[in-house]
């Protein structure tokens, strides 16, 4: 396996997050093949092992991703609200409903079962960190 700096090794993972976005939203988990996930980073097949055990995992990352954006979002929507708690309480959930049902990739994660494909995949322990 060819050595990436850390630098490289951060833009190879972004890529593979990105694309893996990209083709299990068009995909799904079971039809995304490994090698469409590598060709769209540029880099070998063998080499997606190096960041990511299994599609699973690179799905499991995925969606921590975008759980965080959402989280940021909701984050964001609170510190608005501050002073006025039921406000901030009321947009917090309409945001977090919004959110679940309008991202695509959580809505085809659940429509597509991948989600119990993604849990049987995945330890305990990263099924804890998800």
């Amino acid at each position: 396996m060819p050595r990436f700096t850390p630098a490289e090794k951060e833009r190879i993972r972004e890529r593979l997050l990105d694309s893996g976005y990209d083709r299990f939203l068009a995909d799904g988990l079971e039809d995304t093949a490994i090698a469409d996930l590598t060709a769209d980073a540029g880099i070998a097949t063998g080499t997606f092992y190096s960041f990511f055990d299994s599609k699973a995992d690179l799905l499991a990352a995925v969606l921590r991703r975008e759980a965080a954006r959402v989280h940021d979002d909701l984050e964001a929507t609170l510190d608005a609200h501050e002073d006025d708690p039921e406000t901030a309480v009321r947009r917090f959930l309409e945001r977090a409903s919004v959110a679940i049902v309008e991202n695509p990739l959580f809505r085809r994660t659940v429509a597509r079962s991948d989600r119990e494909r993604l849990h049987a995949a995945l330890s305990a322990e990263e099924l804890k960190d998800t």
